[in-house]
């Protein structure tokens, strides 16, 4: 993953596939190569930022004596060699302003399958721009688990974009885990599932898998869209026409009959 020629890349998982402990020592790798850098690790919120990054970077710290300085205040964490790491949530668009102005040789984006669609604009209009001091050996990382929606800029990303490197691995791979296979097989007798149940395929396996029974409106383009060339198609006088408007912030505002 590290050695990836693409200065974007992203990664699908399953859960528990090591991406936190991965995420934190390519920081820290990063960090560690330059005096006085700033990498910025954003995820949904500041709390789940400093839930999920923090403590295995003080893992890490005590495991290998690296003398990191950790600001719970500032939400930074230096290095010796005054390079920092810099949490940071991005919960709505006026989060993006605050990741503009610095340079970022790297950037790390976790959680990404549950970011709403601002995510391309920071990355595109913000976080791409702050990489350029640093040429083709800056990196912006995407990590996340597939949504049960199978939609998003992390989906597409990963589906229709040839600008990014890909990667995927399960829990199956992490090798903290030796008896995740045995964990697994128990999980799926408990709660009767087989290798088809979308859950198990999403959450477990890292594969994009759409999941109607857990979406708030259950639509599916196969039973509710009809062609105008189909013969069951309603003549236009026999239907009751209805206008959809979404008023849009980050993308723009749309109308449907």
């Amino acid at each position: 993953f590290f050695g990836m020629e693409r200065s974007k890349k992203l990664a699908v998982c399953s859960r528990r596939a090591g991406k936190t402990n991965l995420a934190s020592k390519y920081m820290l790798m990063e960090g560690f190569k330059q005096d006085g850098v700033l990498i910025p690790y954003i995820t949904l919120s500041i709390k789940n930022a400093k839930r999920i990054i923090w403590p295995m970077l003080e893992e890490l710290d005590r495991q290998y004596n690296l003398n990191l300085e950790f600001k719970r205040t500032e939400l930074t964490v230096t290095l010796p060699n005054r390079s920092q790491i810099w949490l940071c949530g991005l919960a709505d668009p006026d989060d993006m302003e605050k990741l503009r102005g610095p340079r970022y040789p790297l950037v790390i984006l976790d959680e990404c399958q549950s970011m709403r669609s601002y995510l391309k604009v920071c990355i595109e209009d913000v976080l791409e721009p702050a990489t350029l001091d640093y040429g083709l050996t800056a990196s912006i990382v995407m990590f996340g688990t597939p949504n049960a929606s199978s939609s998003g800029y992390f989906y597409e990303c990963d589906h229709f974009s040839s600008a990014w490197g890909k990667a995927h691995w399960t829990m199956l791979q992490n090798p903290h885990l030796p008896h995740a296979q045995e964990w697994l097989t128990q999980k799926k007798i408990e709660n009767g599932w087989d290798n088809d149940t979308p859950i198990y395929r999403r959450e477990y396996r890292g594969e994009w898998v759409r999941d109607e029974e857990t979406l708030v409106y259950h639509f599916s383009k196969e039973k509710h869209c009809m062609s105008k060339d189909s013969p069951k198609f309603p003549k236009i006088e026999d239907c009751t026409l209805i206008l959809g408007v979404d008023l849009g912030y980050a993308d723009d505002t749309s109308f449907t009959v």
